[in-house]
């Protein structure tokens, strides 16, 4: 065994580690881990000139479709299911815990770059109006 690990190593790994290991268990794992390290000496003693490193021993790609926007703005025909409407947008209200009454609207919906962002405005008896972006 070329590799030999201190008691001031393996007190600082469980420390990291967040490991309370007792003193057979700490022998084990210092036994292990020099092993490790010794495996992995002996790797290095390959020759890898000429090998392409490699994330992963399989081909990997994205599975997943482009996130492309492709009904763009349609607010009109969007507001006809709304329950209410004002000012070009959503009015709903909403109960918010207890039995106090919330009103919920959303001020301002924009779409950019296939980005939507909405301004939701959050009022009731006790918070006159409280903004989400």
């Amino acid at each position: 065994m070329a590799n030999v690990i201190s008691d001031e190593t393996m007190e600082y790994v469980g420390i990291l580690a967040k490991l309370e290991l007792s003193k057979e268990e700490q022998k084990a794992a210092r036994k292990d881990m020099e092993r490790m390290l010794d495996y992995i000496d002996k790797l290095n003693e390959l020759d890898t000139a000429g090998v392409e490193p490699m994330s992963h021993i399989f081909p990997v790609y994205n599975v997943f479709r482009e996130d492309v926007v492709t009904n763009g703005d349609d607010r009109d025909n969007m507001l006809k299911n709304a329950p209410a409407e004002k000012d070009g947008t959503y009015k709903v209200e909403a109960k918010v815990g207890g039995s106090s009454r919330t009103s919920i609207t959303c001020e301002k919906v924009e779409v950019k770059d296939g980005k939507a962002t909405a301004r939701i405005v959050f009022s009731s008896a006790g918070y006159p109006k409280l903004w989400v972006m």
